[in-house]
């Protein structure tokens, strides 16, 4: 049969999804538009694993990983995964999911700027639900790992309160706790720098704190249409001011930064203290989980947004959310750009039975940081063809792939608006 990552519209797969047309490709695999014809006939989001890849059994791992979280969890804001499974003829796994309609979240907020980042209606809105999604995770021991603008998706199926549902993307390199063996808890160096949590940059014990992490961080974005680390609003992006910014520099309140950047104006009434609980570097001090941030939020939210409370489905779907009211802001500085970063995993998730506990040692970030900055440039100019390639493949008006492919494990790189994930999975 054609290559997977070719493969035309018309051609059956695994015997049961007929192919529409592709949505995404990328160095770990493609992802198609199909249409399930056995069992319950329906449109889906079908993600092949590229050939190259499949006698990796890491690689393997983290692609089945995906397939489990999602019905763990068991969160209308979780993306679903029908069904998963090995095709006979080429032996390439498969996952069938729920094919979205919509942006991601990082999509949606490049159309506000440079102006700020969300309405704040629609800001509260995404971050009500986004808080669900993460209580949901939390609650069974699951840490995403890889929160980010990316992995959040804005789908056009209106709710009682919002004329859209977030759905949380791509938990191919979350960690479930062990509730009894602590050790096991451990992680390495895993995710995207920009977002990422202190602790991901060692061999440490991970816990939901670093999900908050990434959520203040989030917030940050979403509200001001900036990013808070200075070097990651810049034209060209500075490796070694980011690093310092990350490890060592002083982590300033939300309206300080704001206020260096222009739009001050822009943030809520009570974020620093939410923010300074999220965006600290011992994850100690931060909300321990997101039931706590959660709280946090509603204190401070406008009147009518429910932090707690579920809103149902509406019967019919309507149109997309309303434009951004105008801000009075200065000149603001320029918007920078919304090129995604992938995520990097180089070795399993921890699902049993594929259970592989990393070895429990300590390493500080100081003794990694000058050799992540060496990686990084080394591998830029390989990864950005890569991703120029993916890119173009993967634009599409109606309908928008569910999560983001498994990235070919490599040394990080580092686009202009945020850094590109590095290191391995444990």
């Amino acid at each position: 049969m054609e290559s997977v990552q070719h493969l035309a519209p018309g051609t059956l797969f695994a015997s049961d999804f007929r192919i529409v047309r592709v949505l995404a490709q990328g160095g770990m695999g493609a992802v198609y538009e199909a249409e399930q014809i056995d069992g319950t006939p329906r449109r889906v989001a079908l993600k092949l694993m590229h050939p190259s890849q499949v006698a990796d059994m890491k690689l393997r791992r983290r692609f089945a990983q995906e397939a489990r979280v999602g019905a763990w969890i068991g969160s209308e804001h979780i993306v679903e995964v029908f069904r998963a499974g090995v095709d006979e003829a080429s032996q390439i796994p498969w996952l069938a999911m729920e094919l979205l309609q919509g942006e991601t979240l990082a999509a949606r907020i490049a159309k506000h700027l440079p102006r700020q980042g969300l309405s704040h209606d629609d800001a509260w809105r995404v971050l009500a639900q986004l808080c669900r999604a993460l209580t949901a995770a939390h609650d069974k021991g699951v840490v995403h790992r890889d929160l980010k603008p990316e992995n959040v998706f804005l789908t056009t199926q209106a709710r009682s309160d919002a004329p859209f549902t977030v759905k949380v993307l791509d938990f191919g390199i979350a960690k479930m706790l062990n509730p009894v063996d602590r050790s096991k808890n451990r992680t390495s160096a895993i995710g995207t720098p920009l977002w990422m949590a202190p602790e991901q940059n060692e061999d440490a014990e991970i816990t939901p704190a670093a999900d908050v992490w990434a959520f203040g961080l989030v917030c940050f974005r979403m509200f001001t249409g900036r990013f808070y680390w200075l070097s990651a609003n810049e034209h060209e992006l500075n490796l070694g001011w980011l690093y310092s910014e990350l490890v060592s520099e002083a982590l300033v309140p939300a309206s300080q930064r704001a206020d260096m950047l222009g739009v001050l104006h822009l943030l809520p009434q009570g974020f620093d203290a939410v923010f300074s609980r999220c965006v600290t570097r011992d994850p100690r001090k931060r909300f321990a989980h997101a039931r706590e941030l959660t709280d946090a939020l509603a204190a401070i939210a406008p009147s009518g947004v429910a932090f707690t409370a579920r809103s149902s489905i509406a019967p019919t779907v309507v149109a997309p959310s309303p434009s951004p009211s105008p801000a009075p802001a200065p000149s603001a500085p320029p918007a920078p750009s919304m090129r995604p970063a992938p995520t990097i995993a180089m070795a399993a998730p921890p699902l049993a039975p594929m259970l592989t506990p990393p070895a429990p040692s300590r390493r500080r970030w100081a003794v990694a940081g000058a050799a992540l900055a060496l990686l990084m440039v080394a591998a830029g100019v390989a990864w950005w063809a890569v991703e120029a390639r993916s890119e173009a493949a993967s634009s599409s008006p109606e309908a928008h792939v569910v999560d983001t492919l498994p990235t070919v494990p490599a040394a990080p790189a580092v686009p202009r608006d945020e850094s590109k994930p590095k290191g391995r999975d444990e």
